[in-house]
């Protein structure tokens, strides 16, 4: 069974991400996907930081019509209203940067807060951002293992020594594992999504390149963060010529302690907040994307920082924008064929005058919800409970639409 074309148009876009999973079975889900022409499920992962496509759903949204240079300093929205979806985003833009503006992010690995009292120090970088910045330069040099033969014997072993302090277990454990896509994951999930990921002959010849043993003759005093964050500052701007750094910042509330609590959230951030301006003048910035109720207490606390507007946005969402979250995942995985539930639907659902996906974004409005990830779990739900049904090789049905909005209102009516 195909799905119905020209029931949208889409206009053409770049070639979509074809992260398909592995399988040694087809599951009763991907031969139903399969038979509409979906090559994946777009909506199986709630998270966005799970999902290896989330940088090429660019949703018609004003964050998401602003270039990399005019990204704002800080984003709040409330949970699962797109924070970690929009990092995951200007993530990749800067991976993907070209010279002679490439910019090199640093995904800032949020530490517990029983380590808070490590990271507080004003003049002293988080250990955590050094173990981050050794990721992101492991993940920069596997795919542009011609930048990494490039450099000298001396500068790789410098290299090789930084990994080994900073993360050894995890970046030994990631070389390990490299020669499957298992290995870039365990650095990142949507590293998988970059474009010309390494083969085989890239892979053999980044592990050929990496020095045997780290003595250099310029060694770094690994004692001192300071002296590291230094030394990494060089290479990236002189050594390998990027004109700035991104450190980006989310999942401040992805704690017990931090969730419903800014003060915490402050606390744990007061480096970069103390350090901001000190380090955009060496064209260094930090992004944040942090929960809403962070906004008023940064206000309080460093209100200078919050003075511009062009500085921060809130992320909201109206159905307009929440439907956009629907076709735009289902225009990736078809590949361009289509981009709206009618698509996939029967005749009953063609025609009734608001489409599927406009109906569920206006339940979610209707809920007082205002957040992208109650519109997957609601798709997900949708797919998962019509292949249950006898009927399940045919097109999705009212009954099935009708049964996912009522599934979502009753949660909702849940107590928690």
């Amino acid at each position: 069974m195909k799905p119905e074309q020209n029931v949208s148009t889409v206009p053409p876009r770049p070639s979509a991400a074809k992260i398909i999973p592995e399988l040694a079975f087809e599951s009763p889900m991907q031969t139903w996907l399969k038979s509409v022409g979906l090559h994946y499920n777009p909506f199986e992962h709630h998270d966005s930081g799970s999902d290896p496509n989330i940088p090429f759903y660019l949703v018609y949204h004003p964050i998401g019509n602003l270039t990399v240079e005019e990204h704002p300093d800080f984003v709040f929205a409330p949970p699962g209203g797109g924070k970690t979806a929009f990092r995951a985003w200007l993530t990749f833009e800067c991976r993907t940067s070209r010279k002679p503006n490439r910019i090199f992010p640093i995904v800032f690995e949020m530490p517990a807060p029983t380590k808070i009292q490590q990271q507080v120090h004003i003049g002293e970088p988080p250990a955590h951002l050094l173990r981050s910045a050794a990721r992101e330069l492991f993940l920069y040099f596997l795919y542009h293992v011609e930048d990494f033969e490039a450099i000298s014997l001396d500068l790789r072993r410098q290299i090789l020594d930084f990994w080994n302090h900073w993360d050894p277990i995890g970046l030994r454990t990631a070389l390990n594992r490299i020669s499957n896509r298992a290995g870039v994951e365990s650095l990142d999930a949507m590293a998988v999504s970059l474009p010309n990921p390494p083969g085989d002959q890239s892979i053999h010849r980044f592990k050929e390149l990496i020095p045997s043993q780290a003595k250099t003759t310029t060694a770094i005093n690994r004692t001192s963060a300071q002296n590291s964050w230094d030394w990494l500052k060089n290479v990236l701007f002189k050594d390998l010529g990027f004109s700035k750094i991104f450190i980006i910042i989310d999942n401040v509330d992805g704690y017990f302690e931090t969730g419903g609590n800014p003060i915490k959230g402050i606390e744990l951030l007061s480096w970069f907040l103390n350090s901001f301006d000190a380090l955009a003048q060496e064209h260094i910035h930090v992004k944040f994307f942090l929960p809403e109720e962070m906004e008023q207490m940064l206000k309080a606390y460093y209100p200078d920082l919050l003075t511009d507007r062009l500085n921060f946005v809130n992320i909201t969402w109206d159905v307009d924008s929440l439907v956009q979250i629907i076709r735009q995942r289902l225009q990736q995985a078809s590949w361009n064929t289509y981009d709206s539930l009618r698509a996939i639907s029967n005749r009953d659902l063609w025609g009734q005058p608001a489409s599927p996906e406009e109906r569920i974004a206006q339940c979610v409005i209707d809920q007082k919800r205002y957040n992208p990830r109650d519109v997957i779990r609601i798709v997900h739900w949708l797919f998962q409970q019509h292949i249950t049904r006898p009927e399940a090789g045919e097109r999705i049905t009212p009954q099935d639409l009708a049964d996912a909005l009522d599934w979502y209102r009753r949660e909702r009516a849940t107590p928690t």
